[in-house]
């Protein structure tokens, strides 16, 4: 048979197809896959999603059409939604941006990724997942708490998660109620509400869990108390004086303040108002004595959930 081939001089056809058929059938092999963030870290939060980098190296350029790598996880809490990636014709060397989800994990575990082709497969630096956590936000209530009032408090995972989840908030306090927090699909904030009764007193600790770890804030619950009682200015005798009280915050449920005087005050003056529930002060009128031989003062004083403030205010003879 070469003998033929030689006689008719086709030996340099031969080969020459051989050698081109051997070049499009050879590829070039992985020697390097590496895996980060997009911050260059190799972690990510267990939960969280986003784009990390995956790089791919490869011993000699791509061949006509590119060279194709299937990508895959070695640990079953990490997944790799883009299986497959190209390097493209001529290259060595090619990044790709790919999604993977890390699951939530409670301690810190190692994960990689292995590159595979035809020839051999390659895998990469070590990928650490990191157990999220949930905290309370700065800018929350940090003190006090008033009785009657809703408040509403945010917390923050550690990064946006990949799907919904949810942060388990309890009250130590029986007249504080409250919400789960609900972190919602690439976020990392949620908020909860607390209610605060009106006969809530003491303190109450709020905590909240997720992912097996938890924290607290300890908040004084303060009842609505009165802020300020003021008048209308002197006025003359047998004629009224208008007081208004006001609360702290507006009053939950009808709330009644005891009223009571020292000085040249009416028969008909009131022992007590209500201020209504949704509102924060009432104004009222209290009489004064007809008949005065000079100038007196009258002093009006309100007394709610066992604080008093007064006013006082110049009566004069006509």
């Amino acid at each position: 048979m070469l003998g033929s081939l030689l006689k008719r001089g086709g030996l340099t056809t031969f080969v020459a197809s051989f050698c081109l058929l051997a070049a499009s059938v050879a590829q070039a092999d992985i020697v390097s896959v590496t895996l980060n963030n997009p911050h260059g870290d190799a972690a990510a939060y267990g939960g969280s999603d986003g784009m990390h980098t995956v790089t791919v190296t490869l011993a000699s350029p791509a061949e006509a059409g590119g060279h194709d790598v299937d990508l895959a996880s070695t640990s079953s809490d990490m997944f790799i939604t883009s299986g497959t990636v190209t390097v493209p014709e001529g290259f060595t060397t090619a990044s790709f941006d790919v999604a993977i989800t890390p699951l939530l994990v409670s301690a810190d575990e190692t994960a990689t990724v292995t590159a595979t082709d035809a020839g051999n497969t390659m895998e990469s630096n070590d990928f650490t997942i990191m157990p999220m956590e949930a905290r309370f936000e700065e800018g929350n209530p940090t003190s006090t708490l008033e009785e009657g009032a809703v408040y509403t408090f945010d917390v923050k995972v550690s990064a946006r998660v990949a799907s919904s989840q949810t942060v388990s908030v309890s009250s130590s306090n029986p007249d504080v109620t409250v919400t789960d927090a609900i972190i919602p699909d690439g976020s990392s904030h949620g908020s909860f509400t607390a209610t605060v009764g009106d006969t809530a007193t003491g303190n109450v600790t709020f905590t909240i869990l997720f992912n097996g770890k938890s924290y607290t804030r300890t908040l004084f619950l303060k009842k609505i108390g009165i802020s300020d009682v003021s008048n209308s200015g002197t006025t003359t005798a047998g004629t009224d004086v208008q007081v208004t009280i006001t609360l702290s915050r507006a009053a939950v449920g009808d709330r009644t303040i005891a009223l009571s005087y020292d000085g040249p005050v009416g028969a008909s003056a009131p022992t007590s108002v209500v201020v209504l529930n949704g509102t924060s002060s009432i104004t009222f009128n209290v009489p004064t004595k007809s008949s005065l031989p000079g100038a007196r003062t009258l002093s009006v004083t309100a007394t709610f959930a066992g604080t008093s403030r007064t006013t006082k205010v110049q009566i004069t003879p006509l």
